[in-house]
C-alpha cells in the first residue's frame, strides 16, 4: 500500500528528473511555497542525481535535430504511405457531394478518395469497367439499389459490374478505391 511520504517522495523524483507534463511540474513548483515536505523530497533527490549530472559532458545539440525529429515521426514506417487529413481538400464533385482525393497510383491506374454526401445526394448510375471498385462507409447511410449500407460497412463492385444509384437520406462519408 502506497503512503502519502512515498507518493511525494515518488513526485519529487519526477519533477527532478523532468518527466512530468508541463501541466503537472506547474502544480509541483506551486506546492513548493507552501509544503515543505515536498520541498525536502525535491532537494533529497536534486543531492542523489547532481553527482551525475556534474560527471555528464555538456552536449549542444546540432541545429537541426528537431527538424529531423518532426521528419522521422512524419515519415511513418518505411515502405507505407501516410496521408494527413489536412493535406487534402474537399472539392465539388455532383450536385451535394464532395470529393477528397487522396492518393493516385498511376502505375496500378487506382485512385483513394472520400466522398461526402449532403442529405438527399445521390450518385447516378455508373459502371466499373478497368477495376473493382471498394467503397467503406465512414459514417451516415446510402442506399445502394435498395441496400442500405452503414458505418463501417465494406460494397465490392466488380470489375464490369454497373451500380445502381446510390443515395443518402441523412448524409455520410464514404471512402472509395477504384479506378483512375
Amino acid at each position: 500500500m502506497s503512503t502519502q511520504s512515498d507518493d511525494r517522495d515518488a513526485l519529487a523524483a519526477e519533477y527532478v528528473l523532468g518527466t512530468l507534463d508541463a501541466d503537472r511540474r506547474g502544480d509541483v513548483r506551486r506546492a513548493l511555497a507552501s509544503d515543505g515536505a515536498l520541498r525536502e523530497a525535491v532537494a533529497a533527490w536534486e543531492r542523489r542525481l547532481m553527482p551525475l549530472v556534474e560527471r555528464a559532458p555538456s552536449v549542444t545539440p546540432p541545429p537541426d535535430l528537431w527538424a529531423r525529429i518532426e521528419a522521422r515521426l512524419d515519415a511513418g514506417m518505411p515502405g507505407t504511405t501516410t496521408v494527413r487529413a489536412a493535406a487534402r481538400m474537399w472539392e465539388p464533385f455532383l450536385p451535394g457531394i464532395e470529393r477528397k482525393i487522396i492518393l493516385r497510383d498511376e502505375a496500378a491506374g487506382l485512385q483513394h478518395f472520400m466522398l461526402r454526401l449532403a442529405p438527399g445526394a445521390t450518385i447516378p448510375a455508373h459502371g466499373h469497367d478497368a477495376a473493382d471498385e471498394e467503397c467503406v462507409v465512414l459514417s451516415g447511410e446510402v442506399d445502394v439499389g435498395g441496400l442500405t449500407l452503414g458505418a463501417g460497412d465494406l460494397h465490392i463492385a466488380p470489375r464490369g459490374i454497373a451500380h445502381e444509384p446510390i443515395t443518402s437520406a441523412a448524409g455520410a462519408v464514404l471512402y472509395i478505391r477504384g479506378a483512375l
